[in-house]
């Protein structure tokens, strides 16, 4: 299995703005448009892991 690590983009947001909704976390979309450019993507076989904003 390969785990990549990469920059987050804006085709990202849909999935973790997602995910707030699951969580039931107050992020909106345009919180998550701020990560753009900070954020990593963590991905392995296709599937998305998690992300982390530096």
């Amino acid at each position: 299995m390969t785990t990549i690590f990469r920059a987050m983009n804006a085709q990202d947001l849909q999935y973790y703005y997602a995910m707030t909704q699951q969580l039931k976390w107050p992020h909106r979309p345009e919180d998550w448009q701020q990560a753009l450019g900070d954020g990593v993507v963590i991905k392995e076989q296709g599937k998305l892991l998690g992300s982390a904003i530096l």
